[in-house]
This record gives C-alpha cells, sequence and structure tokens, in this order.
C-alpha cells in the first residue's frame, strides 16, 4: 500500500464516519452544553477543583486545584461537560504523573469540545453515570487517557477513589492498580468522534480521540459504543465492558495504563459501527485489545495495528490485537482486524488474538496478517469454545476471510493461522496463507472438536476454500495446512489447496478427522477437492496429502490431486481409513506429471476396511511429461470394488506414461480380503510413451473376481501394456489369492504393442481347494505384438483350473517378437467349448508349455493346447509343449487337438508324460478328430517329435496299514448254523450280495447309492433252495495296462496269487 493509498484509507473512513454517525448521539445534548458545564463539588473540601476561564481565549476553561498525594492529582464534579466548540484544560503541576477527575452527581458526561492536560500526566476521568464523547469531541493529551464509568478507582492496599461514596483521598499516593464496578448496568461510554487529531510520522492525517503518541486509551464502562476513531499511535488503544460488580485490574506500568480483566468479571457489550476504527500503527508497538460478553464490528468498521508505511527498523515489533468475549464476536459488512507491515515500512507484525464464545466473519470481512514491506508478519490466533463461520461476500465481491499473506514486492516470513473451535463453517469463507513476495508461508492449523464444513451457497457463486500458496513471483516455501476434526465436509465445488506457482516447496495437507471425510458437488469455478500441486509456472517440489479418518466418500467429480505442471517432483497422497472409502463417478485420487512438467510424480498410499470405486472413479499416478509417475499401494481389510459401466472415462487403479511422456510408470501394489472388477472395472499399468511400465502386484486372501463389459464394450480386466509408439519394457502381474474367476470377457493381460519386452503374469492359488475360472471368452495373456518378446505366464492353482466358452490363457506373437512360455500346475486342468492354452506364433518361435496335472487334463468340445509358429504362412519353429499328468482324456469326435505345428519352420516337441491316455491320439496331420500333432507344413523333414511316456500306476499311496491286533473272528461268526425253522412264516436274517450293488470301486471312495439293504424277510419253510456247487474262477485285480495293434487298452495281472472261494452249505435237516 502506497502512502496516497494511505491516506485515501483514512479520508475514506472519515467520509464514512460522517455519513453514518448517529443523529442520536447529537440530539440528545442539551442545547445548552454549547457552554461548558463544569460543577466542582466540595467533598475536596479546601482542596476542590476551581475552573477558570482562560484569559487568553474565552472558548477555553482551566481547572487548578485539586488534591495532590505524591505523583496524583485528584478532582471531583459534581458534573463535568465539555461543550462544542469549547476547550477544557486540566492544569498539569510539576511532580504529577496521574490527574484523576470524578463525577459525583447524577448526569453522564458529554464530551462535544476540546478535553485536554497543561503537561504530560494520564488523565482520568470517572463518572458512573456514562460518558459520551460527540463528532466533534477532541483530546489533547500527551499522556494516556481512561475514561470509566467504574464506581472507583482502586491503589493497592491504600483504598479507593469513589466517585459513588465520595471521600478525600487521604492516603493515595501509589500508581491507581484497579477499576471498581459496585452496580449492576454500568454507564455507557460511547465515542463519535470523527474531529481532525493531526498527523502522524509521515504527515497522514489522523481523525477521532488522539492521545499521545506510545500512550494507552482506555474506555472502560458499561456497554461501549465507537461510531468514531481511536488512536493510539506506536501506544495502546482498550475497550473494556462489565455488566455487574466486579475489579477490572489496572496495570500503569511506564506511563502506559493497561486492563487486567478476571474471568469472573460479568461483562457488557462493545459495538464498533458506521465505519468505526482503532488505529495504532506507527513504527513500533501499537496493541488494541477488547473485552466484553459481545463484541460486534459492523458497517466497515475496522482495527489497525502493526508497522505504518515508511517506518519501522528489522529490531522493531509492532503490538498485538488481542479481542476477548465470553461469547460472541461478529464482524461483518466489509470490516477489519489488521495487523501488518505496511509499505516500505520494516519490522515484524504483531499477533491477531481471538477469544470467545463464537466466531462470525460475513459479508466480506476479514481477520488479516499481511507483509507489504520488510519483516515478518504476526501469527492469527483463534481459540473459540463454539462456532467459526466465513460466511458470505461484502459489497466489493470479496469473501469473508482470515488471511495471512506476504504480497508482491515484500520481503519476509508469513506467520500462522490457528484455529481452534467446536466447530468450523465457510460458506463463500476463506481461509488463506500465501507469499507473492520473497519469504515463506505459515501454517494454517484448524483444531475443531466437531464439524468442518466448506461450502458455496448457490446464490453466492464463489467457492470456499482452505489455501496455503507459494504464488507467482513469490520466492520461498509454503506452509502446511493442518486440520483436526470430528468430520470434514467440503461442498459445491469448495477446496483445499497447497500449490506453487512461484519458486520453492509447497506444504503439506494434513487431515486427521474421527468420523468421515465427504467431498461432494461442483460449484461455477471448480469441483470440491484437495490439491497440492507445482503449476505451470512453479520450480519446488508439491507436499503431501495426508487423510486420516473413519470414512472417506469422493463424490461426482470431486479428487485428491498432488500433481506437477511446473519444475518439480509432485507430492505423496496418504489415506489411512478405519472404513470405507468410496470413489464415485468421475471422482479420483491422482498423482501426475502434467505435460509441461519436470518431476516425478508422487505415490498413492490407500489403507481402509474397503474400498469401492464406481463409474469412471479413478485412482490414479499418470506422467505427461518428463518424469517417472508414482507407484499406488491399497491395503485393505476387505473388500476392493472396481465397478465401471460409463461411457466417457475408465474405471479403476493405474498408473501410466502417456505418449507425450519420458519416464517411468509406478507400481501397483493390492492386499485385500476380496477384489472385485465389474463392468469395465480395470487395473491398469502401461506406458505409451519413452519408459518402463510399472508392474502390478495383488495380495487377496478371498476371491478376485474380473466380470463383464461396460457400455462402451471394454471388459474389466488387469493390464500392463506397451503401445505401439512405446519404447520400454511392460510391466510383470502377480496376483495370489483363494480363487480367481474370469467371466464375460474379463482379462489379465500383459501385452507388448511397442519396441520392449512384454511383462510376466505370475497367479499363485495355492491355498487348499484353490481354483482358476476363465468362462465366457474370459482371457489370460502376455502377448506380443511388435518386435519384442512377448511374457511368461506362471500359473499354480492347487485344485484346478477351468476355462470354458472360448476362454483361453496365451502367450501369443502377432508380431515379429518370439512368443513368452506357459507354464501351470494344478490339481485338475479343464477346457471346454473351445478354449484353448496357446504359445502361438505369426512369424516367429513359438512359445513353451509346460504342464503339471496331478491329477486329470480334459479337453472337450473343439478345445485345443497348441504352440504352433507361422499361422501368417511365414517362419518360425514351433514351440515345445510339456505335459505331465495322471490322465489326458478327450472325446474323439469333439475335435479337441494338441498341436506343436510351424509352417515353414521345424515342429516342435510335445512330451506327454501319463498313467493313460484317452479319447486323443497321435497323428500326422489335424483331423476332425482329437489329434496330437507336431508337423512342418511346407517341409515334412521338418516336422516335430511327439513323445509318449505311459507309466505304471503306483498305487502305494492308496494302500491302508492293517491293524496289528488281530481280530479273534469266533466272535463275530456264529459257531453253528441255525435250527431249521418249524413253524412257517418264521423270520431269518439273510445277507444278499448281487453285483456290485452301487459299491463304489475302491473302499477309500464314498458311496454313490445305497449299498446294502439289511432287512427281517420272511421264509417260507415249505420251501428249500439248495445251491449247486459251482467251481469257482480265481478273481485277480488288474495292476498295469498296455496297448493292443489297434491301439486298444488291456488290463493285464502280474505276480498275483489265486484266490480260492469256498461255499458253505449251511441249511438244517436235509
Amino acid at each position: 500500500m502506497t502512502h496516497s493509498s494511505w491516506h485515501y484509507r483514512k479520508k475514506l473512513k472519515l467520509a464514512i464516519c460522517l455519513a453514518f454517525v448517529e443523529i442520536t448521539v447529537i440530539s440528545s445534548i442539551e442545547p445548552t452544553l454549547a457552554q461548558s458545564i463544569i460543577v466542582p463539588d466540595n467533598t475536596l473540601g479546601s482542596e476542590s477543583s476551581r475552573v477558570v476561564i482562560d484569559e487568553n481565549s474565552l472558548s477555553q476553561e482551566l481547572i487548578t486545584g485539586g488534591a495532590q498525594r505524591g505523583v496524583n492529582l485528584f478532582h471531583s464534579f459534581r458534573e463535568f461537560n465539555v461543550g462544542e466548540g469549547r476547550a477544557v484544560y486540566f492544569s498539569n503541576p510539576g511532580g504529577i504523573e496521574n490527574i484523576l477527575g470524578r463525577v459525583t452527581g447524577n448526569s453522564r458526561s458529554e464530551i462535544l469540545g476540546k478535553l485536554g492536560v497543561l503537561g504530560n500526566g494520564n488523565l482520568f476521568l470517572i463518572n458512573p453515570n456514562g460518558i459520551i464523547f460527540g463528532a466533534d469531541a477532541s483530546l489533547d493529551v500527551s499522556g494516556s487517557f481512561v475514561a470509566t464509568s467504574a464506581n472507583a478507582i482502586k491503589f493497592g492496599e491504600q483504598g479507593f477513589f469513589s466517585a459513588s461514596s465520595p471521600e478525600t483521598p487521604s492516603l493515595l499516593t501509589i500508581k491507581p492498580s484497579a477499576l471498581f464496578f459496585n452496580q449492576i448496568g454500568a454507564g455507557l461510554i460511547e465515542n463519535s468522534s470523527i474531529a481532525a487529531a493531526g498527523v502522524d510520522a509521515v504527515n497522514n492525517p489522523v481523525f477521532g480521540l488522539r492521545v499521545g503518541d506510545r500512550q494507552s486509551l482506555l474506555l472502560v464502562g458499561g456497554n461501549v459504543l465507537n461510531a468514531g476513531g481511536l488512536n493510539a499511535l506506536g501506544g495502546r488503544v482498550e475497550l473494556g465492558s462489565v455488566a455487574s460488580s466486579g475489579e477490572v485490574g489496572l496495570n500503569v506500568n511506564n506511563q502506559n495504563p493497561a486492563l487486567t480483566f478476571p474471568n469472573q468479571v460479568v461483562r457488557g457489550d462493545i459495538s464498533l459501527t458506521n465505519g468505526a476504527f482503532v488505529d495504532v500503527a506507527a513504527d513500533s508497538g501499537g496493541a488494541i485489545a477488547l473485552h466484553a460478553k459481545n463484541i460486534d464490528i459492523s458497517r466497515g468498521s475496522s482495527l489497525n495495528a502493526g508497522i505504518a508505511p515508511g517506518l519501522g527498523t528489522p529490531e522493531t515489533t509492532a503490538g498485538n490485537i488481542t479481542l476477548n468475549a465470553t461469547q460472541a464476536i461478529s464482524i461483518s459488512q466489509s470490516s477489519s482486524v489488521t495487523n501488518q507491515v505496511s509499505e516500505d515500512a520494516t519490522g515484524n507484525g504483531g499477533n491477531i488474538n481471538i477469544q470467545a464464545g463464537s466466531l462470525n466473519l460475513t459479508e466480506g470481512s476479514e481477520l488479516a496478517s499481511r507483509i507489504l514491506g520488510e519483516g515478518n508478519s504476526g501469527n492469527i490466533l483463534v481459540d473459540v469454545s463454539g462456532a467459526v463461520i466465513l460466511d458470505g461476500l461484502g459489497s466489493d465481491g470479496l469473501p469473508s476471510r482470515i488471511i495471512n499473506s506476504v504480497r508482491p514486492l515484500a520481503i519476509g516470513n508469513g506467520g500462522n493461522i490457528n484455529l481452534k473451535a467446536q466447530s468450523l463453517t465457510l460458506k463463500a469463507g476463506v481461509l488463506s496463507s500465501n507469499t507473492f513476495g520473497r519469504g515463506n508461508t505459515g501454517n494454517i492449523l484448524v483444531d475443531v472438536s466437531g464439524a468442518v464444513t466448506l461450502d458455496d451457497p448457490s446464490s453466492v457463486g464463489l467457492s470456499s476454500r482452505i489455501v496455503n500458496q507459494v504464488l507467482s513471483p513469490a520466492v520461498g516455501n509454503g506452509g502446511n495446512i493442518n486440520i483436526k476434526a470430528e468430520s470434514l465436509t467440503v461442498k459445491q465445488g469448495s477446496f483445499l489447496n497447497a500449490s506453487i506457482s512461484g519458486k520453492g516447496n509447497s506444504g503439506n495437507i494434513l487431515i486427521d478427522v474421527k468420523g468421515a471425510v465427504t467431498f461432494e458437488g461442483e460449484g461455477t469455478e471448480f469441483f470440491s477437492g484437495i490439491g497440492n500441486q507445482v503449476l505451470s509456472s512453479g520450480v519446488g517440489n508439491s507436499g503431501d496429502i495426508n487423510i486420516k479418518a473413519e470414512s472417506l466418500i469422493l463424490g461426482q467429480g470431486n479428487d485428491l490431486n498432488a500433481s506437477t505442471l511446473g519444475r518439480g517432483n509432485g507430492g505423496n497422497i496418504f489415506v489411512d481409513v478405519k472404513g470405507a472409502v468410496t470413489i464415485n463417478a468421475e471422482a479420483g485420487i491422482f498423482s501426475v506429471v502434467r505435460s509441461s512438467g519436470i518431476g516425478n510424480g508422487g505415490d498413492i498410499n490407500l489403507k481402509a476396511d474397503s474400498l469401492t470405486i464406481r463409474q469412471s472413479g479413478a485412482l490414479n499416478t499418470f506422467t505427461l511429461g518428463r518424469g517417472n509417475a508414482g507407484n499406488i499401494s491399497v491395503d485393505v481389510k476387505g473388500a476392493v470394488i472396481i465397478d465401471g459401466n460409463n461411457t466417457d472415462f475408465n474405471t479403476g487403479i493405474a498408473t501410466i506414461v502417456t505418449d507425450s511422456a519420458i519416464g517411468n510408470g509406478g507400481d501397483i501394489n493390492l492386499k485385500a480380503g476380496s477384489l472385485t472388477l465389474t463392468q469395465g472395472g480395470l487395473l491398469s499399468a502401461g506406458t505409451d510413451g519413452r519408459g518402463n511400465a510399472g508392474n502390478i502386484f495383488v495380495d487377496v486372501k478371498g476371491a478376485v473376481n474380473l466380470d463383464g463389459i461396460d457400455s462402451r464394450g471394454f471388459s474389466s480386466g488387469i493390464s500392463s501394456q506397451l503401445a505401439p509408439s512405446a519404447i520400454g519394457n511392460g510391466g510383470d502381474i502377480n496376483l495370489k489369492a483363494d480363487s480367481l474367476t474370469l467371466t464375460q470377457g474379463g482379462f489379465l493381460s500383459t501385452t507388448t504393442f511397442g519396441q520392449g519386452n512384454g511383462g510376466n503374469i505370475g497367479i499363485n492359488l495355492m491355498m487348499p481347494n484353490s481354483r482358476l475360472t476363465l468362462s465366457d471368452k474370459a482371457t489370460i495373456a502376455a502377448n506380443t505384438l511388435g518386435q519384442a518378446k512377448g511374457g511368461n505366464i506362471q500359473i499354480e492353482a492347487f485344485d484346478s483350473i477351468n476355462l470354458t466358452n472360448n476362454s483361453e490363457i496365451s502367450v501369443n506373437s502377432q508380431g515379429q517378437g518370439d512368443a513368452g512360455d506357459l507354464r501351470i500346475t494344478t490339481g485338475f486342468l479343464t477346457l471346454q467349448e473351445r478354449s484353448r492354452l496357446l504359445a502361438d506364433t505369426f512369424s516367429s518361435e513359438g512359445g513353451n508349455i509346460q504342464l503339471q496335472v496331478r491329477d486329470l487334463l480334459l479337453l472337450r468340445n473343439n478345445s485345443s493346447i497348441s504352440s504352433t509358429a507361422g499361422q501368417e504362412e511365414t517362419g518360425g519353429n514351433g514351440g515345445n509343449i510339456d505335459i505331465n499328468t495322471k490322465f489326458l482324456v478327450a472325446v474323439p469326435s469333439e475335435n479337441s487337438d494338441i498341436t506343436a505345428n510351424a509352417f515353414a519352420g521345424k515342429g516342435g516337441l510335445i512330451k506327454i508324460t501319463t498313467q493313460g491316455i484317452f479319447g486323443i491320439e497321435e497323428r500326422e496331420n489335424l483331423t476332425e478328430f482329437s489329434d496330437i500333432t507336431a508337423f512342418s507344413q511346407q517341409n515334412p523333414q521338418l516336422d516335430g517329435e511327439i513323445v509318449i511316456d505311459i507309466q505304471n500306476a503306483d498305487i502305494s499311496n492308496e494302500l491302508v496299514a492293517l491293524p496289528t491286533n488281530v481280530v479273534d473272528v469266533s466272535k463275530l461268526i456264529a459257531q453253528r448254523c441255525s435250527v431249521r425253522p418249524i413253524a412257517t412264516n418264521q423270520l431269518q436274517s439273510q445277507f444278499i450280495i448281487t453285483g456290485r450293488g452301487g459299491l463304489p470301486p475302491q473302499p477309500g471312495e464314498a458311496l454313490r447309492m445305497p449299498a446294502i439293504a439289511l432287512s427281517g424277510s420272511t421264509i417260507n419253510t415249505e420251501k428249500e433252495d439248495q445251491s449247486p456247487d459251482i467251481p469257482s474262477t480265481p478273481l485277480l485285480e488288474a495292476n498295469s495296462w498296455r496297448f493292443d495293434e489297434q491301439g486298444q487298452v488291456i488290463l493285464t495281472a502280474s505276480n498275483a496269487s489265486s484266490l480260492g472261494i469256498k461255499h458253505g452249505n449251511c441249511r438244517g435237516n436235509s
């Protein structure tokens, strides 16, 4: 602010005061007060006060006499008034420091003219009925001035100088120590003065009541109303309101009285209105203090402290502004409380201290600490037991705000903003700490026991915000934003931001909330969110975003963003939530190196009980410029659900190097109880530019499900991809879970279209009963469509792997690069309905397939296992297929094949180690039946090799050890046959075996159906059954097999003993 603008501000305040000063104040004054009415009483006896007309000026009276006690001079009046246009001066004998005048009558004092002291003594005016200062009132006091409606002034233990119980002050020789109130409803203290009061140190005009520089101006009474000016340049202005009996401490130290308000004193109200102002700015010092129940500052009124323009030294410090209210403080209608180091000034600003039951800043009002010159600004400290509300714009369009700023051309550090309250609400309100100059910003600390709410009322159209910024052309570091609360809600385009557009590092944004953190809605300019960014003109590193809460909800379009558009590294984002994190439509958490950025992106770390991302919601780290993308770490106890179904953007978690970027992608590390990707949900790590794609690690205790397509036809999946424009290697995908299910086009893919090698896929499903299921065109692929080698796939599934309905697992090459290898280990492997295991190539070397299947490999309905090369009728050798399984089974007529063919190159090696092959056989060419082939289409001499190793069954694991104690069978079998029954229809037991009767082939297997029925039956005694003696044939168990010339299986028994079965004849008499 220039000198001329400083003058303009003073004149503007004067104009406002003249326009709005209360007419009732003037009209209430009696016409007779055109002459001063000063009537001494007789309470001082021979030392009574005397009023003398000044011989040199008929409009001026001089008060002499009084009782002198030490450094104190006492006067006593029945009435004391200064008429308009008149002047009243107190005589100041030598050695007197304090002049005290009391009014013992029943009328208030009205000061409409000038009141002064002919010397340097302090002046105390005491009238319990109240004191009024008119619009033309002025002071000519070189010392301090105290106007009070107290009943008495206390002097330590020596006694009181009382206006309500007047006595002669016999021993009051020490300095005053307190103001004593002994009535309810003390008189009003009111100031409307806008009279000219000289100039300040740089010749700017001063208006209103003014005491000597570096002195004190105190107004203490019942309610206190200021509608004019109060000035104590470099000194102290203090207003106090008392509503009942009690003592207010008075500290007179070095000629500067100051008040001390005990907590038990009941207070009244203080109001500043109609452009009222209090000014103490000077070359140093200067303090303002207000003590009341309620403090109301309205209609453009202001409190101003700090270092005045062009003044100060590096060692000087301004005083503080203190507002202390037991209930409410209201600052409205573009009013302000400011403590600043002004233009061309040097020194440090003082603090602004707010203590109250509640604080309301409305209609464009402000609390401000600024540096416009050289020096450090002070702190803004708000301690409120109830609510803090910043609401609405002023007539100038500015929001209600608390601001600590280093302005352009200024040199120095900003102070802190510390706010403690029960709740904080911003409605088109701003908390801001920023620097445009050369210096660091301060921190913003919000400590709220309840809710913090940032909102933008639709009628206003300005976003609420909490910001800490280094703005161009600033050179300095940003401070932190630290919010501690029960809950945080950011709505209608409101936001938190810590950014750099100058040179320096931004601070961190730290949120610690017991309950929910919620972002929702869109404003006229922005979506709601949190940003910590290096902007395009910025040079420096971005700070972190750290959120700790019970839950986090990002509504439509809302985001957390730590990015770099300039030269510097992006910050990290940490989310630590006990409950759920929900990212809704087009919302997201982003760490991005933009196209203009040079630097590395920050990491995203999320910890929660559950995570849900819906409809183009995203959790992304990108690099579009020159630098590496950050890593993404998700640690969730429960479910991670990514649900797409949006026509505009992808939904999911991604780390990407875009086509214009130079840098590596970050890794994705996801740990959860379960993972579900539906309707196009994605986990993606890819590169379109120059750099390596990141890796994806998934560690899930339960199930992983990849299912469905979105409205654009894009499937759900996990991918690491190199685009055609990419120069770099693809990342790996490693997945560990209890089960993995891919349905309706779900995919897991590492694909390279570019000049780098594709990434590998590792799947570990080794918990008991772990299964891998692919159905309905689901795929697991590590393919190459470019010049580089495709990745490998290794899958371990303890229980089974099942592919149905055109699903496939592939390591194909559709370009010039070699295919990777496929390794599978499982208990049961089933391929059905045109499902495939592929390591095919168009023109390069086929990949290898290795299958380790514990029990059964089953091929059905045109399914296939292939490592065929040269599918585009070009070169390349077929890959190898190595199958180790107990049984290999296919249906001959369903055309399921195992192939390692080549077009022009050499066929591959197919090696099958098994105990039995059923329904599929080796052939020289493919047929309509189920085949095993390894031919070279153009050159039979290059046919591959098929090796089938049929091994004997190993039944050692199926043998059961017999007990060591032999059972006494004599106790289990009747000793003799039953006597033939005599009577007919007598019950007799039976044991009948007919065939196998549903018994399982092996004792260890479960029953397929009820096997044996035991029941009582009626025996016809007239009929005898006689079983003929039939020679028994030894029953031998096969323990091996062989193929005959027609390929049929012949079961054989070797070293088997003959078992003779004897038939007993157990009947009655025959």
